[in-house]
């Protein structure tokens, strides 16, 4: 089985896309009465905020998952779920739940649960490269 840091690198922006997103939001909280009335004057739909947050939050999702999953069974250190774990909660509790209709709270829960997502992908690409440089090669 191949390593797959190309999926490590891939979540870390994706998770990073996330937690900029979040921490934008908090900008936006700011003029969203203002967006939100302009909305009906000028026919803007806004929606589309809440299913990119859920995009984001299912993308970053699914590549922690996996490259953690394919990770840990290469290279064997569980470290990388340390942070994994708690970040994938963090983010399914501010997006995927009431705390999501908190908007400081919740943005502050999931920009914390993206953070520990980087970490992660970050700690499973050492942990990889730790693994490859301890292997012994084959004498010919």
């Amino acid at each position: 089985m191949r390593p797959l840091p190309w999926m490590d690198r891939i979540g870390v922006c994706v998770s990073a896309a996330c937690g900029v997103h979040c921490a934008l939001m908090g900008v936006a909280l700011v003029v969203w009465p203002t967006l939100w009335l302009q909305q009906t004057r000028f026919g803007v739909d806004l929606r589309w905020l809440v299913i990119l947050e859920m995009t984001l939050a299912v993308l970053a999702l699914l590549f922690a998952l996996t490259a953690l999953g394919l990770g840990t069974l290469r290279h064997g250190r569980w470290r990388p779920w340390a942070f994994g774990l708690p970040g994938l909660t963090l983010v399914c509790s501010g997006v995927f739940t009431p705390l999501h209709d908190e908007p400081l709270l919740g943005s502050a829960v999931v920009l914390g649960g993206g953070l520990l997502i980087v970490l992660a992908h970050v700690e499973n690409l050492r942990a990889g490269r730790r693994h490859r440089a301890a292997k012994p090669t084959a004498a010919v």
